[in-house]
């Protein structure tokens, strides 16, 4: 049976197992309905709080992390910021980007699904 167009646009297709027809996905999983962005190149100093404050600005934030290194602990130099909606993702994008902040300037963009 070819592939049949399902929910979110991903290819799927549908099998059948005796007397059962089983939905079968391809592709990526599933991406999640919240908006990410990615901050790079932060201070040292930074902290979660500080992302959140500065975030805060352009609307509510859901999720803050800041990844550490698996052998040192210490902050990797970016961070994940999850908006609620994507004119606030877009303002902070366009406003924050190439901006000094704590003595560095950050990059500030849409983050892509890991690979």
């Amino acid at each position: 049976m070819p592939p049949i167009e399902s929910w979110g646009g991903v290819p799927a297709s549908v099998v059948t197992v005796g007397h059962h027809h089983v939905r079968g996905w391809y592709g990526p999983p599933f991406w999640p309905n919240f908006l990410t962005i990615f901050i790079g190149n932060l201070s040292w100093d930074a902290e979660r709080e500080d992302l959140i404050h500065l975030f805060t600005q352009y609307g509510e934030v859901s999720k803050c992390s800041m990844p550490l290194d698996r052998e040192t602990g210490r902050k990797r130099g970016f961070a994940f910021v999850d908006l609620a909606n994507e004119a606030d993702e877009t303002s902070a994008i366009d406003d924050l980007q190439n901006v000094e902040w704590m003595g560095r300037g950050i990059t500030v963009r849409k983050a892509e699904p890991k690979r």
